[in-house]
């Protein structure tokens, strides 16, 4: 298994982040290895895709994302974006998104640099119909201001 060229390029089913170490295939999204590169304000990282990212956002960090290799389809924002090598995006903190791999090379890759650093926590679940429909970031913002007005006490029936 160790030998298989699976485990030597750190692929997955999936989504991994994947750097400097050696990832085993069963292993799935969220795992982490060594930053390429982390300083005070940022770090990088390597992005391997075989199918889809699952729908999620980055509640504290805004990322930058280069496609290397393969292509696909980000989801971000409400809009579908097509991306292919050499191609750039912005992702602000709290904007839900994923990407699915479309292209016939076995994974897309991608480098990704995250600011503040990524600590490898801040990963937040979504439906990806919330993704996918124009008017969620309003939504999401009432819903946000919502629970923060509940932990404040503040909401009318909070009291």
């Amino acid at each position: 298994m160790q030998n298989s060229p699976e485990y030597e390029n750190g692929l997955h089913d999936h989504c991994c982040i994947h750097n400097r170490g050696r990832i085993p295939a069963g292993d799935r999204a969220g795992h982490r290895e060594p930053d390429l590169e982390r300083t005070p304000v940022q770090s990088v990282h390597r992005v391997r895709v075989r199918t889809q990212e699952i729908p999620h956002y980055h509640a504290w960090h805004d990322s930058t994302v280069m496609l290397e290799r393969g292509g696909g389809i980000l989801y971000l924002n409400g809009t579908a974006y097509p991306l292919k090598p050499g191609d750039r995006i912005r992702i602000p903190r709290n904007v839900p998104h994923y990407f699915v791999h479309t292209a016939s090379a076995p994974f897309s890759e991608a480098l990704v640099v995250f600011t503040p650093p990524y600590d490898g926590k801040d990963r937040v679940p979504v439906d990806a119909n919330v993704v996918q429909t124009p008017g969620w970031r309003t939504r999401l913002a009432r819903a946000m201001e919502r629970v923060l007005q509940l932990l404040k006490g503040s909401y009318p029936f909070a009291r």
